[in-house]
């Protein structure tokens, strides 16, 4: 970062997976990053001259420390034809529409796993206290299934009640796929899964469809879901990712 990009006022973006990591990232950048470091004629090279103290300004500005899923839907609102189609999708707007459909299908024999733990199937009544937060697991393993298995998803939105890769659900999972077909024809807009292919054939063929710079960081990250990770791929044809990957030994990264 000691090197300006193209546009010095462009937003550097440097994905982080909690805030506590974007404080400390800042504070170590600051330490780092400034202009009294450098030496005649060197400003713009990302050469810091060495033994001057000055070379800690105690600044580090114009970096956007968001979330991966941040990076993921800004890049999905710049290359989906219907960007409010694929907000619905994501967890925190997810809940309502499990909800309505929770409450119109738990009579339904497709979901007597749910009517169970509501308490419709023993005789003991509509357990409403466990309506919302019913809904809001749902609607928070819906969102997981997409971030994560993206290859599931779109085999659920085509009829294929599997796991995505070949393999046959566990009986008590079973009414998920149907579950999550009536929630897309609530919400009534495809899901991210299902135009993944066509959204990263637009990023690699179109790389200014996002308004992104040339260069992004994912520091810290413990994990890549695959969605994220499909995405960074594509943007990598044309731009420079750097993953920073916290590693607990050394010899066996070599290994």
């Amino acid at each position: 970062l000691s090197v300006p990009l193209a546009d010095p006022m462009q937003t550097e973006i440097v994905a982080v997976p909690e805030r506590g990591v974007e404080r400390w990232l800042r504070q170590q950048l600051s330490l780092r990053l400034g202009t009294g470091g450098f030496g005649p004629g060197e400003l713009g090279t990302g050469r810091l001259s060495t033994g001057d103290d000055s070379a800690t300004d105690g600044i580090a500005a114009n970096i956007a420390f968001d979330s991966p899923r941040f990076l993921l839907r800004q890049v999905m609102d710049g290359v989906s034809t219907d960007p409010d189609a694929s907000e619905s999708w994501f967890a925190d707007n997810l809940r309502w529409p499990v909800l309505r459909v929770l409450d119109e299908h738990l009579d339904d024999p497709e979901l007597t796993v749910l009517a169970a733990h509501l308490g419709q199937s023993d005789g003991t009544g509509d357990r409403r206290g466990r309506r919302l937060s019913t809904a809001s697991t749902i609607a928070g393993l819906f969102g997981s299934y997409g971030w994560q298995r993206p290859s599931m998803i779109a085999a659920w939105a085509a009829g294929d009640d599997t796991d995505g890769a070949g393999g046959a659900l566990a009986d008590h999972l079973r009414w998920q796929p149907w579950f999550w077909r009536q929630v897309r024809r609530e919400i009534g807009h495809p899901h991210l899964a299902e135009e993944l292919p066509s959204l990263v054939t637009r990023l690699r063929d179109d790389p200014a469809a996002v308004d992104l710079p040339d260069r992004l960081g994912l520091f810290g990250a413990t994990r890549i879901p695959q969605t994220l990770l499909t995405v960074l791929s594509a943007l990598a044809t044309e731009r420079e990712i750097a993953l920073y990957l916290p590693h607990p030994s050394p010899r066996l990264w070599d290994q």
